[in-house]
């Protein structure tokens, strides 16, 4: 049986508000796979439209990291975990006047990142051949706010959003120390981008 599935026009009107809360999975990619797998999350969003077509949005998100394991080898065991939290506003542009359907948006905002770092050293041998095995693990926490720009498109339907953005963050600064990656620059010397699917529910008079 195929069912085909269209948009039902609702009862949204220019300066109407609506609220929808959703799963967020999280793909990062570039450097930033090096340093965490395939996370999950939860975002809020308030929409307010301002035309038959357009619509401001702010949304607010908390993402727990992934954890990941790297072996470098004589440098020793990296495992990485921690959380990071999106802010942003921007702009939503429909297709359809309804406020539903297929739908454009860019926002910009900042990310938090908290960040663990669990280190333990390699054995070792020394120059008369004794292996040497190292004390227990060493962690450290860091944190730093980036510039984040996210495009995106999506799908509206009356009480379900489903939405697919590129979050581009701008690289830490210099000094914040994010990722103790012994293969980089201290810290990680790009950006933190990653691929965001967010199904969420929406809240609002239909």
């Amino acid at each position: 049986m195929f069912i085909w599935m269209t948009p039902k026009t609702n009862a949204f009107g220019e300066g109407d508000s609506r609220f929808s809360a959703g799963l967020e999975i999280v793909v990062p990619t570039g450097m930033f796979a090096n340093v965490s797998g395939t996370s999950f999350g939860a975002s809020f969003r308030l929409e307010k439209l301002a035309s038959d077509n357009l619509a401001g949005e702010g949304t607010f998100g908390f993402v727990i990291l992934a954890q990941k394991t790297l072996d470098e080898g004589i440098l020793g065991t990296y495992k990485y975990s921690g959380s990071m939290l999106p802010v942003y506003g921007g702009v939503k542009y429909y297709f359809m006047e309804d406020h539903l359907g297929f739908y454009a948006h860019a926002m910009l905002g900042f990310t938090v990142f908290n960040i663990t770092t669990e280190v333990t050293p390699a054995p070792y041998m020394n120059n008369i051949g004794v292996v040497y095995f190292p004390a227990s693990p060493s962690n450290s926490s860091a944190s730093s706010t980036s510039l984040s720009i996210a495009p995106g498109i999506g799908y509206a339907l009356t009480n379900v959003d489903i939405g697919m953005s590129y979050q581009v963050v701008s690289a830490p600064s210099s000094t914040s120390n994010l990722f103790s990656y012994p293969v980089l620059a201290s810290p990680v010397s790009t950006s933190s981008s990653y691929l965001e699917i967010r199904i969420a529910f929406v809240f609002g008079d239909n």
